[in-house]
């Protein structure tokens, strides 16, 4: 059987007396060893009870374990004493000695892992269950050769192991090496060795316990530490965000000094502002209660070290902490202004306005000195310099905005006003003060590329130029028709003496009182007409980007303003050609409709002249039958009362009242389905000239109940009676019938008049859209009852302004092209209903369709597929022109029997 390295031998004999000794000296190496063993034992609770107040007395594990290792080496006179701990996840096969205390000739083994892939799985568990190892000679222990290597390695030739336990976990082993000679280990070493392991498991549980207070410290530190830096975060993406939504920076500084000084617990933040001669003033601030305020208390800081230095170290970007002002070197007068501001400490971070120092950031400490972190001043810093980029994002935006509203006011004078001279005055008084300048003033070029000043506006104090100045030639601008401002250039100067002119310039720009100048072009449309040119006179001064670029705009629209004045004085000379033109354009325009609308009627004339004879031939016959009729009933009324009795008179009046409001049959069809009815109902009851009476019955338009009938007819003058009713009831008859036909013509001719005539008002009318539509349906009514099947689907709209004698021409169009594309007949449907904010006509035909490829076409003028003589090509371009007049949209949807118009006209277009 393989053995452990660190496997457990049998205890050696404790070595006895030779029995060969006397008593005498028996009893004395009795005594001796007894003694000894009383003194060793002394020792070792001494030495026990040291490790043990280490124990207890020290929290450092590493320390403990190698006082204990040299105490325990220097009582049992040992070669080695180690502590091997095995490696966590290794399943004991792998571990290595953490703290030693070795004989100066022998190797520590501190630096050397050992590895047994037996240990864990064959020996760990007995240790675990308290086993421990004494080998008094590793070559007389049948140890196997590896083992036997292992602890060569380390020259080892007895050693004791005492399991180190963790709870019930087994942590490491304590070794005891002998590696001189062998060592027979005595019961008591091995018994004080257990001892020591059972208190490194305190140790190891105390150690444990002291290694998660201090990873919970660690954590709790980083938490808090965490806290911190995510408040000032916070803290510093709200201002980050208040600069980014607000324009308003007092909003924005009052934001950052509460922040600051809530954020570092400070006792005021405060933010410093340097004026130009660099003193400075105190301008927000956040304070805690019970410390006087600063903002409007403490007078303009007049600071000779920042004044002297143009701000010291804060114009090189730096910051600056102290303290304690007492302790930090300050000077009196500089400790006594500190004093004024109640600080005791203080930590100061610079804002730029672009690379423009502008003030100062500060947080104070009042009460007691103070320690500031890193972080703290970082946090300072970075607030500062968010104040900085909203400083320069709010004068910006102030610039801008406020050059907006210049140029807006300028192109808004330009559009509402013709005045050239009202908006050449407006343009240099907004210029100037907006730019803070001395002067500005627009310059004119005259044929010769001499000029003169035209407008101005200028500061109190200086001479004017306009009227006052002659006409300046200038012979670099007269040489070169206008230099660089013919290429649309901008020129700006800051100081007329340092930028190189000629001495003739720098005198004309002295006699304009100019010390500096920045002039932008102006054009009408491609040519050079003048200058725009801003004046500072009072002293140098650098012209910013976005000025110039102000100026160049401003000549651009005075620019437009000149085209405008241009083309409005053209406009005026044109004015009375063009209303005229106008005039006669509306007048060809309803020539062209009324022509259209004369084409349409000739067409048209030959089914109306039809139309209109129908009812006059009904008129015509049905006034000849009353004639006759009348002379026939006169001729036999006296024979009534001799030739009918008393009841047959009542059946007799009782039939001519019938008839008389009785209306005439109109389906032929049912005529003579009611007259076999009639006659089959007369021969049933035995009346003689059955078919007879049945006929005259029938033009009567009686056809029904015929039972009060019988008493007449079945008397010997029944069909003498009833063409007798006939005659009397025939002029009633005829009379309605006279009236419809009258009405038909009338409507014929109304119709026609209202299609032909020529509209004289230009002004919309409140109109029903389905009368224009119901009239242009019976200018076609000859064509649409023969063989067209005409549905109305009419929902209720409202009425609409529009031109009506214009719509009928529409319906009039789409109407005859919808029975032209149904030459065999079909069916016709006219719709109306209310859509979104106006009304909708569709007219949709079943036709043989508009090929696809010229449904875009269908519209232009003088389009048409029809043969030369059927069509001008200008009737769906006049429906077209006539809804874009009223603010309507026409569409059309097309296929092989189907084809849909479709119009729509707003309901409010006065």
């Amino acid at each position: 059987m393989r053995s452990s390295p660190i496997s457990l031998q049998p205890m050696s004999n404790v070595p006895v007396p030779d029995k060969q000794f006397n008593t005498l000296k028996q009893a004395a190496y009795q005594l001796a060893s007894c003694t000894e063993l009383i003194f060793q034992q002394i020792e070792q609770q001494q030495t026990l009870t040291s490790i043990i107040d280490k124990i207890r007395s020290s929290l450092d594990l590493e320390t403990i374990l190698n006082t204990t290792a040299r105490e325990i080496r220097q009582l049992l006179n040992a070669d080695r004493v180690g502590v091997f701990r095995f490696i966590p996840g290794s399943g004991c096969d792998q571990g290595e000695f953490v703290a030693e205390d070795v004989a100066l000739e022998f190797p520590s083994a501190l630096a050397a892992k050992v590895y047994d892939h037996c240990f864990g799985s064959q020996f760990a568990p007995h240790y675990v269950q308290g086993r421990v190892q004494a080998v008094a000679d590793i070559y007389n222990a049948e140890l196997s050769d590896c083992h036997i290597r292992i602890l060569e390695q380390f020259q080892i030739r007895a050693n004791l192991i005492v399991p180190v336990l963790k709870g019930e976990e087994l942590w490491g082993l304590l070794c005891i090496h002998q590696c001189k000679t062998p060592r027979a280990w005595q019961l008591s070493e091995i018994e004080f060795v257990k001892k020591i392991a059972d208190y490194f498991a305190v140790a190891l549980q105390q150690a444990e316990h002291l290694e998660q207070i201090k990873q919970q410290a660690t954590l709790l530190a980083q938490t808090q530490a965490q806290e911190k830096a995510l408040m000032r975060q916070k803290a510093l993406v709200k201002i980050t965000n208040r600069i980014r939504q607000s324009l308003d920076w007092e909003e924005i500084c009052q934001t950052a000094t509460e922040e600051v000084r809530q954020l570092l617990e400070a006792d005021r933040a405060i933010v410093y502002r340097f004026n130009w001669d660099w003193s400075g003033d105190f301008i927000f601030e956040s304070v805690s209660p019970g410390w006087q305020s600063l903002v409007g208390v403490i007078p303009t800081i007049a600071d000779t070290h920042l004044m002297e230095t143009h701000g010291g170290r804060y114009a090189m970007n730096e910051t600056f902490a102290v303290s304690d002002i007492y302790t930090a070197g300050h000077s009196d007068c500089h400790v006594a202004l500190l004093e004024e501001f109640q600080a005791r400490a203080y930590a100061i971070a610079p804002i730029f306005e672009g690379d423009h120092l502008w003030g100062l950031l500060t947080a104070f400490q009042n009460s007691v000195p103070r320690n500031w972190q890193a972080d703290e001043i970082e946090l300072l810093a970075q607030i500062g310099e968010q104040l900085g980029i909203a400083l320069q994002q709010a004068n910006e935006q102030k610039r801008a905005i406020n050059r907006q509203q210049t140029l807006v006011k300028i192109v808004n004078k330009i559009r509402h006003s013709l005045d050239l001279t009202d908006i050449c005055q407006t343009a240099t008084d907004e210029v100037r003060h907006l730019l803070e300048a001395d002067r500005v003033t627009i310059y004119r070029f005259n044929p010769d590329w001499s000029g003169d000043f035209l407008f101005e506006s200028v500061a109190a104090g200086w001479k004017p130029l306009v009227g006052a100045s002659p006409t300046i030639e200038d012979t670099h601008l007269m040489e070169t028709k206008g230099g660089r401002y013919a290429n649309n250039e901008t020129f700006a100067i800051s100081d007329i003496y340092t930028a190189g002119h000629t001495d003739c310039h720098v005198a004309l720009l002295q006699e304009f009182q100019a010390r500096a100048y920045a002039v932008a072009p102006i054009f009408e449309g491609d040519r050079l007409w003048g200058l725009l040119t801003a004046f500072q006179n009072t002293a140098p001064r650098k012209w910013d980007t976005d000025e110039v670029q102000l100026l160049a705009q401003i000549g651009e629209q005075l620019g437009i303003a000149l085209k405008q004045a241009e083309s409005v004085r053209q406009i005026q000379a044109r004015s009375s050609e063009l209303r005229q033109a106008l005039k006669q354009l509306q007048q060809s325009q309803l020539e062209l409709i009324q022509k259209e609308k004369m084409a349409v009627l000739g067409q048209l004339i030959a089914g109306v002249a039809h139309e209109i004879n129908n009812p006059l031939g009904v008129i015509q016959a049905s006034a000849s039958n009353t004639h006759k009729a009348l002379q026939e009933a006169l001729e036999e009324l006296p024979y009534l009362h001799q030739r009918l009795n008393p009841e047959e008179q009542d059946s007799f009046f009782q039939l001519v009242n019938r008839a008389i409001r009785s209306q005439p049959l109109v389906s032929t069809q049912e005529n003579r389905a009611l007259k076999r009815q009639i006659t089959a109902y007369l021969q049933e009851h035995d009346i003689q000239d059955a078919r007879s009476i049945a006929d005259s019955l029938m033009d009567m338009g009686i056809g029904e109940e015929l039972e009060f009938l019988l008493p007449l007819l079945k008397g010997d003058r029944g069909e003498w009676a009833v063409q007798f009713a006939y005659n009397l009831t025939c002029s009633f008859v005829n009379n309605q019938t006279i009236i419809r036909a009258v009405d038909r013509s009338a409507k014929i001719v109304f119709a026609l008049k209202s299609y032909a005539r020529v509209e004289q008002s230009q002004e919309k009318q409140l109109i029903q859209v389905t009368e224009g539509i119901e009239t242009t349906l019976e200018i076609y009514y000859n064509q649409i009852k023969r063989n067209i099947n005409l549905i109305r689907d009419y929902q209720n709209i409202p009425a609409i302004w529009g031109y009506p004698d214009e719509l009928i021409q529409v319906w009039t169009n789409l109407i005859h092209n919808a029975i032209q594309a149904m030459e065999s007949g079909g069916k016709l449907t006219i719709a109306t209903r209310q859509q979104e904010n106006g009304i909708e006509v569709s007219i949709t035909d079943n036709g043989a369709g508009i090929p696809t490829e010229i449904q875009p076409k269908i519209f232009d003028a003088f389009f048409t597929t029809k043969p030369a003589g059927k069509g001008s090509g200008l009737g769906l371009n006049i429906c077209q022109q006539i809804v874009d007049k009223h603010q309507g949209r026409i569409q059309v949807e097309s296929q092989p029997g189907h084809t849909q118009f479709r119009v729509w006209l707003p309901v409010e277009s006065v």
